[in-house]
């Protein structure tokens, strides 16, 4: 966190996001002019909720996995209120909406985000971080249309297999639903089921209730479309292999290396370099056209005085 942004400097422009714990407001840096995203997370709510620790390790993991396309932490404060994560402000909106609106993606489209995505993944493995919850609405697109992995809540440090049971029914992979213990595979499934979806407009496993989803993650292959082309098909049956020690991605490298991505310039992709298939068009920095409508009953006004002032720490 390079960046020096202090809270009291901030104007509340208005909300672009919800969560169950929290209200993330677009502001602007006083000084500066600069746009800023600013989670204002309730910490009564959190501590309820027995949340504290999945709190501190998305602003610590934040914190260290600094990537083109790692949603960037600027800065953290806090109240005796409240906790606040300041970092930059991705306009142009989730990718499930972009999806959403255009049914499915060509497989150049896919391509490309999936290579981006794959070398975030693959950055945060090599700093022993596995993701676990990958999916169109945590993937944001920046101003010039490169997405970014955001809310890292169901992150952790690995030291050898883990058994928690998180993240979304449709993505979760086999180990995960069995609690057989799981590594990093787990992104990588989770690629996979993205890149179905991407090509297909749905995830390949939808069961009617979330137990008839796992049943079918656990025990059914996936259909997966003649219309896909060959290596298309190839690339998501290897992702979705049910064996992680067999899984694309047992090998971090692997997953870059498939022919999948044989027709794209990995390094170009990774420098920015390539001119991504959709380019918001906002007409400034603080443009949400891309973010719905939310309620502004409620919001608590920034801390403003200096007694306020005094209550801020970094956590």
């Amino acid at each position: 966190m390079t960046e020096k942004v202090e809270l009291f400097d901030l104007q509340i422009i208005k909300t672009i996001g919800m969560g169950t714990f929290n209200r993330v407001q677009l502001v602007k840096h006083q000084r500066t002019q600069k746009y800023y995203a600013l989670k204002v997370i309730n910490m009564q709510k959190v501590i309820t909720a027995q949340q504290v620790e999945h709190v501190h390790r998305e602003k610590s993991l934040l914190s260290i996995s600094r990537h083109p396309f790692i949603l960037h932490l600027v800065s953290t404060a806090k109240t005796d209120r409240n906790l606040y994560i300041i970092t930059e402000f991705l306009s142009g909106g989730e990718l499930y909406t972009q999806l959403y609106t255009k049914q499915r993606f060509p497989a150049s489209t896919a391509c490309f985000y999936a290579a981006e995505i794959a070398c975030a993944l693959q950055f945060l493995h090599g700093l022993a971080i596995v993701y676990r919850d990958l999916k169109p609405e945590n993937l944001v697109f920046s101003s010039k249309g490169h997405v970014k992995l955001t809310d890292f809540g169901f992150s952790k440090r690995l030291q050898g297999k883990t058994f928690t049971l998180c993240g979304t029914a449709e993505y979760l992979a086999p180990e995960v639903v069995s609690r057989s213990g799981h590594e990093f595979p787990v992104d990588w499934w989770a690629l996979g089921i993205l890149t179905f979806e991407m090509l297909t407009g749905q995830p390949p496993f939808q069961g009617e209730s979330q137990q008839a989803t796992y049943d079918l993650i656990t025990k059914a292959q996936p259909q997966i479309p003649d219309e896909i082309e060959p290596t298309s098909r190839a690339f998501i049956a290897e992702l979705l292999e049910k064996d992680p020690t067999r899984r694309l991605g047992c090998v971090d490298s692997q997953v870059l290396q498939h022919p999948f991505f044989s027709k794209i310039d990995l390094k170009a992709v990774e420098a920015e370099k390539i001119q991504p298939p959709f380019v918001p068009e906002l007409e400034n920095e603080g443009d949400t056209f891309y973010f719905p409508p939310f309620d502004e009953a409620s919001i608590e006004e920034l801390p403003v005085n200096q007694k306020e002032r005094d209550l801020f720490s970094e956590w």
